[in-house]
């Protein structure tokens, strides 16, 4: 199975010795979210379930993860990795991991521009707007306890550009296809006490 991480380049997911903090070193979704309080209190009861917290979130699309590391501020590595079925690791879904955090009320973020080239290809009278929301109500009629319940995948269901994988860290260097450098979206000063 083909995955793809973008994680900060300080870290080398091979590195028996190395510590990965999942909040701070991977780019999957947290330069998309507030740091806040919500965000490790997710993190931390998926440490619980998932019973570690040296994890490597996973694309399943080359171009998803090209795309996303594009979008990632800082210096970040995309690491392709070539990983055996029988290999530990998790299938997660990636709307409901966003539900976990908060509800998703805005049209979809340009991670899901699978959606816009679905609806207009295959939908004419269907609005964006009414897709996002007939798409969202799973989410939206679930108590978090419930969604938790939704995060994971069996193996077999696995679909690429669909699901997102989570393995643990570190990562055997024979898995390990390729490393290139990528340049995500550059910082400045102004930006950061703006954000803050």
């Amino acid at each position: 199975m083909r995955l793809w991480t973008c994680q900060n380049r300080a870290l080398d997911i091979t590195d028996q010795g190395s510590c990965v903090d999942s909040v701070k070193h991977s780019a999957h979704l947290n330069s998309l979210l507030v740091d806040c309080q919500e965000r490790r209190k997710a993190y931390e009861q998926l440490w619980r379930v998932l019973g570690t917290p040296q994890i490597l979130w996973c694309f399943t699309d080359e171009g998803d993860a090209e795309c996303y590391a594009q979008h990632v501020r800082g210096d970040y590595d995309l690491w392709e990795l070539n990983i055996d079925q029988a290999h530990r690791h998790w299938g997660v879904c990636p709307m409901t991991w966003h539900w976990i955090f908060e509800p998703v009320t805005t049209l979809p973020p340009s991670r899901f521009d699978w959606m816009l080239l679905f609806l207009e290809e295959h939908t004419s009278d269907y609005s964006l707007e009414t897709f996002w929301e007939d798409f969202n109500l799973p989410w939206k009629q679930q108590a978090l306890d419930h969604r938790w319940e939704m995060l994971f995948y069996e193996k077999k269901d696995i679909v690429a550009g669909c699901t997102h994988v989570i393995l643990p860290h570190p990562v055997d260097s024979s898995c390990v296809v390729a490393r290139s450098p990528v340049r995500g979206l550059q910082t400045s000063a102004h930006q950061i006490s703006a954000e803050r």
